[in-house]
């Protein structure tokens, strides 16, 4: 009797977790859905192509690179006092992506598998993205302030991995890049967004 009283409990608790489980993927597919078409109104997705441009601008000008130039834009930024803040913000953005996938494909090679490659590419592709939209295409205080919180933090991120796998040299040198290119793509975001805060007299939200 008692087993049996055992059997119904145990299935009476099966029932209920999956109860609970359905209900829960019903809520997530509801804010999800929500989600997916409060970005489509406020046209999250209508920049995809012009961001690939950007992409492809970097690599178009290749031959247009030099030492001196970058070292006095590097130096300008660094000093608060980026050229054009806008075409800064752009490139460093493009860059960071494309160290970003350096480091993945080089993640691969090390044998962490194509899965993980195509993922953290698919995840630094989104994050770019995401800040090009906001900070380029959207431009309200609001998101902006909230994107250059996810760059310090992001910054903060990349030193410490940086730091974490200095031993394997190549890869601590490549969050380290990131790292100072994060730097410089949160300066030239900060220049963009004080005239923007300051309509409304104060910089935080």
């Amino acid at each position: 009797m008692d087993v049996n009283k055992d059997g119904d409990l145990n299935n009476k608790d099966v029932e209920a977790a999956v109860t609970m489980a359905k209900e829960a993927g019903a809520k997530a597919m509801t804010v999800a859905q929500e989600a997916f078409a409060k970005a489509q109104s406020e046209g999250f997705f209508s920049h995809f192509m012009e961001y690939n441009q950007e992409i492809l601008e970097p690599l178009k000008h290749s031959s247009e690179f030099s030492v001196e130039a970058a070292k006095t834009e590097v130096i300008a930024t660094l000093m608060l006092k980026p050229a054009n803040p806008k075409n800064g913000f752009k490139f460093y953005n493009v860059l960071a992506l494309l160290v970003g996938v350096v480091e993945s494909l080089l993640m691969l090679l090390l044998g962490h598998g194509p899965l993980s490659f195509v993922w953290n590419a698919g995840m630094g592709y989104c994050i770019a993205y995401t800040l090009y939209w906001v900070f380029i295409c959207k431009q309200t205080k609001e998101m902006m302030f909230y994107g250059l919180c996810f760059i310090a933090l992001y910054i903060l991120f990349s030193a410490y991995m940086c730091f974490t796998t200095l031993i394997y040299i190549v890869p601590g040198a490549l969050y380290g890049a990131k790292a100072l290119i994060d730097v410089l793509q949160f300066i030239n975001a900060f220049e963009m967004y004080k005239p923007i805060a300051m309509e409304s007299g104060k910089l935080m939200l």
